[in-house]
């Protein structure tokens, strides 16, 4: 169970979602896209002695399609798009949360998403050449310290970019 989650709390995402079911929930919605990012922005947050709101806006770019015909075996990592029809789709919502501090600890109680809207279009695969992405520990962000890539390390990383890897789920960071 995750730990940001009191063991009671509601998850809704126009659908209940259990506490001890929202990671396989959700690296299973997205492990047939090839890319998905969330953006939390504009929060809000109101404390109330051991009750805290939160709102925050976000922007999503999801389902697109993923090319398994170009996967090979590993840990999950980036794919590369299914051209050809298929559309891809951006969008906005909300998320609207309760936390509440038992014992000195805050943890999420209810977690609501209100959807505001999408858009659907056509994806373009620039990960055959660009993406330096990875869904795992070796990603860019988890570099110490931080140095400039190198010509060389760049051309690795989108080396990698071509022949993706997959796994029916996408794993948790």
């Amino acid at each position: 169970m995750p730990k940001s989650f009191w063991p009671e709390a509601t998850i809704s995402y126009s659908t209940l979602v259990k506490v001890d079911d929202i990671v396989s929930y959700a690296n299973g919605g997205h492990s047939n896209s090839a890319a998905h990012q969330h953006h939390v922005t504009g929060l809000t947050l109101d404390v109330d002695g051991n009750t805290a709101h939160e709102e925050g806006y976000i922007l999503y770019s999801s389902d697109m399609p993923r090319n398994k015909a170009l996967d090979t075996p590993g840990e999950p990592t980036p794919g590369r798009a299914l051209l050809g029809g298929k559309l891809t789709s951006l969008g906005t919502g909300r998320y609207e949360n309760r936390y509440e501090r038992r014992d000195g600890q805050w943890r999420m109680i209810v977690h609501e998403y209100t959807h505001d809207i999408t858009m659907m279009m056509q994806p373009v695969d620039l990960c055959a050449t660009a993406c330096l992405g990875r869904w795992d520990r070796s990603d860019i962000s988890y570099l110490r310290p931080l140095n400039p890539l190198s010509a060389e390390d760049r051309a690795a990383r989108a080396e990698q970019s071509r022949s993706p890897h997959a796994t029916p789920a996408v794993a948790a960071r």
